[in-house]
């Protein structure tokens, strides 16, 4: 049986015969300069600085994942706003010490670049690249902040990879881009996510359910109703409150109810993505987006509506993804949350119960 050495795909019907070589399909659109063609040379200091000290419970799972994270695969499960990002710096600094090559793989480019500057920023004496499409002219550096479809550039090259939010799309369920991960990697993985789903393989499992300002995760108020009255609550919430992101299911939703409110709109099509979220950052109003920023990205002082929630594309961990945008400030705390509707269904029970049960567990009330 055939198997290609970039993507591990193994499906006869995805390989060819081109001038007497065989060629895989299935990666083929992969093509570009690697990593492997460049070197860092000196040593290095992986020291880093934060600025603030861990919480207990974030010290706990730090020393737990940095004394198994090179030994096996670890899945961290954290709630939105535990802190993953500060989790895991411990871990990295041991890892770069012993001479071993790290990644940290990030679903969506938008995220890679702000991960790249939080991350550039603690670990002052380390050379952080991001590599994302369009943005690839260094592809080497101490610490290598990447994009699941920039992985086909680095085969058998880390020693250490942080798979953040492996459930988002586009590598959810994408089977060539877990066959270029598998291959870019020769030591162990850290998955970190608030919503794992069962297709994670791991060896260890932490779990953080408490957010650093000791305070519980909101809950969200549903509001039941037709379109139309949905709109009309649409209208109340986003005059009501300060600063406000409006998730919708659709990209051409987005664009009708951005008509409708006057705002500004971003899904995957907008070419300014970078511009329309650094505006929305620093401004007090609202910004009507698809589930492209359900995840990864923090906005100080939010609230998020759901808009027609019933929608397929709203699944469990959507919701919750959704959720965990708001309250993660120590100091702002009056983010919240609604889900409009025609009817509850089954992934907004889900959502609703996720939520109350880590705060249960967290708070015991």
């Amino acid at each position: 049986m055939k198997q290609c050495p970039r993507c591990l795909n193994t499906d006869p019907s995805l390989f060819s015969l081109r001038k007497g070589e065989v060629y895989c399909r299935a990666c083929i659109g992969f093509l570009g300069r690697l990593a492997e063609t460049q070197e860092i040379e000196g040593v290095i200091d992986p020291s880093f600085d934060m600025g603030f000290k861990l919480t207990k419970e974030q010290q706990a799972i730090s020393n737990k994942l940095t004394e198994l994270g090179l030994k096996g695969d670890v899945l961290v499960e954290a709630v939105c706003g535990a802190g993953k990002t500060e989790i895991v710096l411990e871990l990295i600094t041991k890892a770069l010490s012993n001479n071993l090559k790290v990644g940290w793989m990030v679903a969506r480019r938008q995220v890679v670049l702000q991960l790249g500057e939080r991350l550039q920023s603690m670990f002052k004496h380390l050379k952080v690249v991001c590599v994302i499409g369009g943005q690839s002219d260094t592809l080497n550096g101490d610490l290598i902040i990447l994009t699941a479809h920039q992985l086909y550039r680095y085969p058998h090259t880390f020693d250490l990879m942080i798979v953040d939010e492996p459930d988002a799309y586009p590598f959810k369920n994408n089977k060539l881009l877990h066959g270029i991960l598998k291959v870019s990697i020769k030591g162990t993985k850290v998955y970190l996510t608030a919503t794992p789903d069962q297709s994670l393989s791991y060896d260890y499992h932490l779990l953080l359910e408490k957010r650093p300002h000791n305070r519980k995760l909101v809950i969200p108020t549903i509001y039941k109703g037709v379109k139309s009255l949905m709109i009309l609550k649409l209208f109340r919430l986003v005059s009501s409150l300060e600063k406000t992101l409006v998730f919708v299911p659709t990209i051409k939703e987005a664009h009708q109810i951005g008509r409708l409110l006057r705002v500004p709109v971003i899904t995957s099509q907008s070419e300014n993505k970078e511009e329309i979220i650094k505006e929305f950052d620093s401004t007090k109003k609202a910004l009507v987006t698809t589930t492209i920023l359900e995840r990864g990205v923090t906005f100080h002082g939010v609230s998020v509506i759901v808009f027609n929630g019933g929608h397929p594309i709203f699944e469990e961990a959507t919701l919750v993804q959704i959720m965990g945008r708001v309250d993660r400030s120590f100091t702002y705390q009056k983010g919240e949350c609604y889900i409009l509707c025609h009817s509850y269904n089954k992934a907004i029970d889900d959502c609703i119960n996720r939520l109350k049960r880590h705060n249960q567990n967290a708070f015991g009330v």
